[in-house]
């Protein structure tokens, strides 16, 4: 007679968590797509800026309530935009157009970009120093308020990135799966191995984790380059890391947090994301839309338990003591700001036809909330009965 022995792992059922994230649309005011959003302050009063084709600067000061139109000075496309604390800011895009602002946005002004090749992305160091990027090789750097161009390759870069905090080490994406590093504000470069011919169309500061075609995912480590494939095959086209979490925009209305699909219900193509804290996030796509949710997080099946000197977060997926956000979750004594380094969760075992076969889940898992049948076919992932 063959013995089966399994532990089950129960759920606990009340009405405080919802499955996916609930998206509302924000009046952008324009049919313009909508290339990048950037945040200025995002531990005081948060003020988001989105550029966009011909053009178009929004603003908004309370959380996209309102979105006002900033007049740019420029009707050619832009595609990214970047402002640090002290008011200087520059926004690039089509025909080597480059605008800058001194007062946070308010005022924009034409500057010389000594190039005509469309210009995909910017970012800076404190303002006076920084990089952009653009088709056909292109490479631009700021000093002294001057930008100097020059063509280190003939692939189109889509995205640059800061390695480090040193604004001597910085990275650039491109087609063809192009990844070019320099340790020495680019005198030199190094191309290093991605192992795929996709676009590469994002790359993140100071992690370097990339978003690519085909919904591949990539992190570099030192010299290795390591390649994920995601669960969509939707070309993937902005990225936000937020406090250990991945959030990544694409096309037909495609977002993944950590490699898991969160539902949109858009088609249109979503050009980047941002978060302001926690559970707010906004993505901005083609033809103007704007998406905000205010339960990014706590709508994805964590619980909280706060009783006497504990404080400690459940999800429904087996994972226990791990914050939404966070990797600890597990707070004794209650107020200290004292956490535990790890989380846990549970661990299935059954022995099948005299085989030990084992489960652990700890920081993440391949548990779903629900039942399987008979065949083995799971059941309930996303069904408001089974939350924690």
């Amino acid at each position: 007679m063959k013995i089966l022995t399994v532990i089950f792992l129960l759920s606990i059922l009340s009405n405080h968590s919802i499955s996916q994230p609930v998206w509302n649309f924000q009046n952008s005011d324009t049919t313009s797509n909508l290339n990048e959003i950037f945040l200025i302050s995002p531990y005081s009063r948060p003020t988001l800026f989105i550029a966009g084709d011909n053009g178009t600067i929004l603003r908004s000061t309370n959380l996209g309530l309102i979105w006002e139109t900033i007049n740019s000075n420029t009707t050619s496309d832009l595609y990214s935009i970047a402002i640090v604390d002290n008011g200087i800011g520059y926004a690039v895009g089509s025909g080597g157009t480059i605008i800058k602002t001194i007062d946070s946005g308010n005022t924009w002004t034409n500057v010389l970009s000594n190039t005509l090749n469309d210009l995909k992305d910017v970012k800076l160091s404190f303002g006076t120093t920084g990089i952009a990027v653009g088709d056909n090789g292109t490479l631009l750097k700021l000093e002294d308020n001057i930008w100097t161009a020059s063509q280190i390759d003939t692939v189109d870069f889509n995205s640059t990135a800061y390695g480090s905090f040193s604004p001597d080490f910085f990275l650039i994406v491109g087609n063809r799966g192009t990844l070019m590093r320099t340790t020495d504000r680019g005198l030199n470069w190094q191309r290093l191995n991605t192992g795929t011919l996709n676009n590469l169309n994002y790359i993140s500061t100071y992690d370097n984790i990339i978003a690519g075609d085909g919904g591949i995912r990539l992190r570099i480590n030192g010299n290795n380059v390591y390649l994920f494939q995601t669960p969509t095959m939707n070309n993937l086209l902005g990225m936000v890391n937020y406090n250990y979490t991945t959030v990544i925009s694409g096309a037909n209305g495609t977002v993944l947090r950590n490699d898991q699909l969160v539902n949109t219900n858009v088609a249109v193509d979503l050009n980047s994301i941002m978060q302001t804290k926690y559970d707010n996030c906004f993505v901005a796509g083609d033809n103007g839309t704007i998406l905000f949710t205010n339960t990014f997080y706590w709508s994805s099946g964590f619980k909280q338990l706060d009783a006497n000197n504990i404080s400690t977060w459940f999800k429904n997926d087996g994972v226990f003591n791990r914050h939404p956000i966070s990797q600890g979750g597990f707070e004794w004594p209650k107020g200290e700001n004292k956490y535990v380094v790890f989380s846990s969760g549970s661990v299935i075992g059954a022995i099948v036809a005299g085989d030990s076969l084992v489960t652990v889940c700890e920081y993440n898992s391949e548990y779903f909330p629900g039942y399987t049948d008979n065949s083995g076919i799971p059941h309930g992932n996303g069904n408001a009965e089974y939350k924690i």
